[in-house]
């Protein structure tokens, strides 16, 4: 758990479990436009704890975020994180009922079309631009087939959330 978090008008720091990780990400507009401008890991960081690049992971659901990260340091292990309707939508249980609109008139159109094509762009484009080690799935999203096709490209598939011993051990 983090050591520390902290919020400076619009710049967020976070400060992992004994200071291995020092992250600095900045952005413009509220929650709902996270236009990251700039993204810091600690340079030190692999150099300082050399264990963290084979038993630490970097995840958001922001690929631009991990692409900005990795560029700076390649050792860095990163996965994205994504679910259905992220983009047009607060939340997701796992069914498409009760999704709760991020936005509303022509932006919340776009945001859906996005959703749409996200998927395309993670499967195509994305996961080998940015380098990714793993991608974090919503559980309703695995399939044995989504495992299967992952695994040929070298991109290992977890779930989240497993809520019981039996629903991980599906999973």
């Amino acid at each position: 758990s983090p050591d520390s978090t902290r919020s400076d008008r619009n710049v967020l720091v976070f400060r992992g479990w004994r200071s291995f990780v020092h992250f600095e990400a900045e952005w413009t507009g509220g929650c709902t436009e996270l236009s990251f401008l700039s993204a810091k890991p600690s340079s030190s960081c692999p150099q300082d704890f050399p264990s963290l690049r084979t038993s630490a992971l970097v995840t958001s659901f922001f690929p631009q975020l991990l692409y900005k990260i990795r560029s700076q340091n390649p050792d860095i292990l990163c996965s994205l994180s994504t679910r259905p309707f992220f983009l047009s939508s607060t939340t997701y249980d796992g069914t498409d009922e009760g999704l709760r609109p991020r936005f509303s008139g022509l932006a919340q159109a776009a945001a859906r079309a996005g959703d749409f094509i996200f998927p395309w762009l993670l499967d195509n484009l994305i996961w080998w631009t940015v380098g990714l080690s793993a991608v974090l799935v919503h559980k309703s999203m695995v399939t044995g087939q989504m495992v299967l096709d992952w695994r040929r490209r070298g991109v290992r598939v977890m779930a989240w959330t497993a809520n019981s011993p039996l629903e991980k051990a599906t999973l």
